[in-house]
């Protein structure tokens, strides 16, 4: 189901978001997207978003 992120998102969200940058980017050094990661946590939140959510 997808759905409107919710504030108790924040931290898979964003988690997921790291992951996926430090491994898509590998070009770029991890310590970049771990520098910015309390910035898109913020980003995110007054962000519209949705998350894809299965049982």
């Amino acid at each position: 189901m997808i759905r409107e992120f919710q504030r108790d998102d924040i931290n898979k969200v964003a988690d997921i978001w790291l992951d996926t940058n430090i491994k898509a980017h590998n070009f770029i050094p991890a310590e970049y997207w771990k520098s910015n990661f309390k910035s898109v946590k913020e980003a995110l939140l007054l962000a519209e978003v949705y998350v894809y959510e299965y049982d």
